[in-house]
């Protein structure tokens, strides 16, 4: 990276404190979700506790939230700092989509998933974003904690 700090507006995210309507949907840091358990809560809910912070769009539903980069989460997620990530936590992903998946070592990535019977590729999206990540089910069950499909990912102007 060059040094520069994303340039991130104020006229996106909005405090919880500001009147809510169905655009906008829960916020924070994908460094928050190394702390969150899928059999507890619901990742819209866990955002709503933990986080004060609500973004504005236009994919708004149920499901959906949003997450940006921040530097202490940058090593391997495989998105630049300052990256917006939209995600729908009430769907799977399907083969081929872009995904964001927490895996039980701690690590955050966010690729493409590719489902080969009891391999799964995970193939890197963006230049410089990590290399592939390749899991056989059957030699290492409940590597990954969860996974959500990216609805749409921003990345940040330099």
């Amino acid at each position: 990276m060059n040094g520069a700090k994303p340039n991130h507006s104020t006229s996106t995210t909005i405090s919880s404190a500001a009147t809510v309507d169905s655009r906008t949907v829960p916020a924070g840091t994908v460094w928050q979700l190394r702390n969150f358990e899928p059999a507890l809560e619901s990742l819209a809910l866990f955002l709503q506790r933990t986080s004060p912070e609500r973004f504005t769009t236009e994919l708004a539903g149920a499901g959906v939230c949003a997450l940006r980069t921040v530097p202490t989460e940058h090593d391997g997620i495989g998105l630049p700092v300052g990256s917006m990530i939209l995600v729908d936590s009430l769907r799977w992903s399907e083969p081929g989509a872009v995904s964001l998946l927490g895996l039980r070592d701690g690590r955050i990535l966010f690729r493409e998933f590719h489902p080969e019977g009891d391999l799964i590729r995970f193939r890197s999206v963006v230049d410089g974003g990590g290399g592939d990540f390749v899991w056989r089910r059957s030699a290492e069950p409940g590597r990954i904690l969860w996974m959500y499909p990216v609805l749409e990912f921003v990345l940040p102007m330099f």
